[in-house]
């Protein structure tokens, strides 16, 4: 285990104010004993008056007992220090620390000047035993009313049975769906019921819709007879009931259990796919000139809640990161060094019963996926019908997707790696597959390249003199195995400090040149 000494200079990441709401209440004394936590970051997804969606991060801790996770989840105050070096397990929700010194308030947790921070080097908790090779994940949603108030702010405009058919039930796109579609049977998702509580008050006693999440989620444990309804379910949608906070419509924790939909925001499929991707583990999606990457559920949601779609799922990269399929060994790594000019076979995802071919092939830090529009992919907004390449920036945890897709006669996408010149480009297209070439420290057209025939050697005539007459021995070949290439370790960067802004989806322009990607960081 390391330790760490809080310094006098404590600050908390990502406008900690904000995400309070205004706290109020008074400090409690620090407490002397060792308290355990989960360190993470959570996303809280804000709409502007303009109809511009921004994303805020914060770190968020959420409390360990007895090798349980609390329902609850507060705002902490961390070492300048600290962060920068646990700042990677931090965006994936993998920190778990000791505190002693630690001063509570509402929904904040700040560090004395002496205390001290012990990092745990295994985790506190047991993961899942997870059945079959399949990420069975028990989901249940909790909708929130007031005990008083006006009568049309005291309860979520959805019903109980709206939000189970919404989630659970529809036969086309749901939550359940979507998740087990896009995986491609990697995950099953479990529905584990639609629970109520009624909260005492109106939402203004709470000091901020973390407050109210917090409460609700500990009534239901009681109800439920358990210390955590994490010990009975593997995520928990909270809905809260209509509300004056500006512009929030949701957020959740990058591999927590927990998300918050507002609302009439709660219901919309973009919504609750996205805040859900992260407690997958999911960081935020862009292309590469700045915009949403709107072929994603990554991205910000749209104008106005949405019942019916989109149906789409999620980029090349963040599949990558999800590992669903490497599970179904639907992914491959081709190895340039040995073979620098190839020629690959790349199915579309949402086709992926039809055919054998691979659907995620990754080329160095890049990630190659069809995005046919067919399916359960066939409200995708971007990029249709085209295969895009994606990767991760390491300076904000996003994952990047090229604004430029490929198709044959297209572009040809253009990187780096290992110091050489890559170069993509997408030659045949033949019913659910599109085949392509891809060639690394070589000019020229990728297509042309990979399309020529070897060359034939010459054949070598032998003259043989009449007078010779000892007999020829000929050795057997030796065969040398081929050498083993080492695993190659992908590291991801943490989100920044930056809000990120996105809009809705622009019209597409036709594509026309080549374009540079911002990094070569894998992922």
């Amino acid at each position: 285990m390391m330790k760490y000494f809080a310094a006098s200079s404590l600050f908390t990441l990502f406008a900690t104010s904000q995400a309070a709401g205004n706290l109020r209440g008074g400090r409690t004394q620090p407490d002397s004993q060792t308290q355990t936590f989960r360190v993470t970051v959570f996303d809280d997804l804000i709409r502007s008056g303009n109809g511009e969606f921004t994303s805020v991060h914060h770190i968020m801790s959420i409390p360990i007992v007895s090798g349980v996770e609390s329902p609850e989840s507060y705002d902490i105050e961390l070492p300048e220090d600290f962060l920068a070096d646990h700042l990677d397990l931090i965006s994936m929700g993998e920190l778990f620390i000791e505190v002693q010194g630690a001063t509570v308030e509402v929904d904040v947790i700040s560090l004395a000047e002496d205390a001290v921070i012990t990092v745990m080097e295994e985790r506190p908790i047991a993961r899942r035993q997870l059945q079959s090779g399949v990420d069975e994940r028990r989901v249940a949603a909790l909708r929130v009313s007031m005990e008083g108030g006006a009568t049309d702010k005291r309860q979520v405009v959805y019903t109980k049975a709206e939000i189970q058919r919404q989630l659970f039930d529809r036969p086309d796109v749901s939550l359940k769906n979507q998740y087990e579609n896009c995986s491609n049977g990697a995950v099953r998702i479990i529905p584990s019921g639609v629970y109520e509580v009624t909260m005492p008050g109106i939402f203004e006693d709470y000091d901020s819709p973390a407050d109210l999440r917090n409460q609700a989620l500990t009534m239901l444990a009681k109800q439920l007879g358990v210390a955590s309804a994490n010990d009975r379910f593997d995520h928990v949608i909270v809905i809260l009931p209509p509300n004056e906070t500006p512009g929030f419509v949701g957020n959740a924790g990058v591999n927590h259990w927990v998300s918050t939909l507002n609302n009439e925001w709660s219901m919309d499929v973009m919504v609750y796919m996205h805040e859900i991707g992260h407690n997958f583990g999911l960081n935020h999606a862009k292309l590469s000139n700045g915009a949403g990457d709107y072929s994603s559920y990554m991205s910000a949601t749209g104008w106005k809640p949405n019942l019916e779609g989109p149906a789409k799922c999620f980029n090349g990269a963040s599949n990558n990161q999800l590992q669903w399929y490497k599970k179904i060994n639907r992914e491959i790594e081709l190895d340039l060094s040995k073979d620098p000019t190839q020629m690959v076979t790349l199915a579309a995802f949402s086709e992926a019963k039809s055919t054998s071919a691979p659907i995620l092939i990754d080329v160095g830090p890049y990630f190659l996926q069809y995005n046919l529009a067919t399916g359960f992919n066939a409200g995708t907004e971007l990029l249709r019908n085209e295969v895009t390449v994606s990767w991760g920036e390491s300076s904000t945890g996003m994952t990047v997707v090229n604004d430029k897709g490929l198709v044959p006669d297209g572009n040809m996408f253009t990187g780096t790696v290992d110091g050489k010149t890559l170069r993509i480009a997408a030659c045949e297209k033949s019913g659910n597959n599109m085949k392509l070439a891809i060639t690394l420290g070589t000019s020229g057209s990728p297509c042309d390249i990979a399309s020529e025939p070897a060359p034939t050697q010459p054949a070598t005539t032998t003259t043989t003199k009449p007078t010779t007459t000892q007999p020829v021995t000929t050795k057997p070949a030796t065969t040398q195995p081929a050498p083993t290439q080492p695993a190659t370790t992908t590291t991801t960067k943490p989100t920044t400090t930056q809000p990120v802004t996105t809009k809705p989806p622009p019209t597409q322009p036709a594509a026309t040149t080549t374009t540079q990607p911002t990094t070569t960081q894998p992922v």
